[in-house]
């Protein structure tokens, strides 16, 4: 937007929400990535390299966010994923020319594995989908990780997430291992409006069955203190957390709304159990 002839950053990116945060990173003058310079290992794929900013040293992507329910979302995948001890961005809150958004930090310098390869070999039904990873993946771990990353799915309501959410390292299904899930954004769990559920809907994941976790469960046992993590999983409390860490105020609006949507979810997946 052009104001007396003078560029200025969109008002859309004021959300309040991070306008009165505490301990907000200023990126203003912090050195951008271009292709021909040396770039990080981009996690987001180059059409997004515009993105990534130099702060002390270090990489980080700067994803500006204009509605507060989507800023929500994101810290509280990014909460949700920390508690089953997921790898997963770690956001701060950033600041560039007028804008405001989520700042993450570089997650690998590794050699990322080219997901979209996995996704066309063993994509299909959860259930079906662990049973291949356990029979042609040496990374057992994957299993567990995949599970949690569908329980976190399910609770959440994601609308849009797809392989291009998670990052891998390696060069094959042989040695890949999980450095990170990102873009929470699109979670349906803080909107009123729909309830699309991703068990119900393809989201560009997996399809999940919930008719089958039983049968996931009856193949991976130790599956299940994943599934009672899931139950135990205090809203109300990471809700705090997140507060006090950044300094912000979520509005009750969107705090009952996500309540509520998660009460319902786990009492579904109970009854299907």
């Amino acid at each position: 937007m052009v104001v007396n002839g003078v560029k200025v950053a969109d008002i859309s990116y004021r959300p309040e929400i991070l306008i009165k945060a505490q301990n907000v990173i200023d990126i203003s003058s912090s050195e951008g990535i271009t292709l021909e310079n040396n770039h990080p290992n981009v996690n987001y794929g180059d059409k997004f390299y515009q993105n990534w900013f130099k702060y002390e040293d270090n990489w980080y992507y700067f994803k500006k966010i204009k509605y507060e329910r989507y800023i929500v979302n994101e810290l509280v995948g990014s909460a949700i994923a920390q508690y089953f001890s997921l790898p997963t961005v770690n956001y701060q809150i950033g600041y560039r020319n007028g804008d405001y958004g989520l700042l993450s930090k570089n997650l690998s310098k590794a050699k990322l594995f080219v997901q979209e390869d996995l996704w066309q070999k063993y994509y299909c039904e959860l259930s079906e989908f662990l049973i291949n990873i356990n029979k042609n993946f040496a990374n057992k771990n994957l299993i567990k990780q995949f599970w949690q990353i569908a329980l976190l799915n399910i609770l959440m309501d994601q609308a849009d997430f797809n392989y291009g959410s998670l990052l891998f390292k390696g060069t094959n299904e042989n040695n890949i291992e999980l450095v990170g899930i990102l873009d929470f954004t699109m979670a349906e769990f803080s909107d009123n409006y729909y309830q699309s559920y991703c068990f119900d809907s393809n989201n560009d994941y997996f399809i999940i069955d919930v008719n089958k976790l039983s049968k996931v469960l009856k193949n991976f046992p130790y599956l299940e203190e994943d599934l009672t993590k899931f139950y135990n999983i205090n809203l109300e409390q990471i809700f705090r957390k997140i507060e006090n860490y950044y300094g912000i105020i979520i509005s009750d609006n969107i705090k009952n709304i996500c309540f509520d949507k998660t009460q319902d979810v786990k009492k579904y997946i109970k009854s299907k159990i």
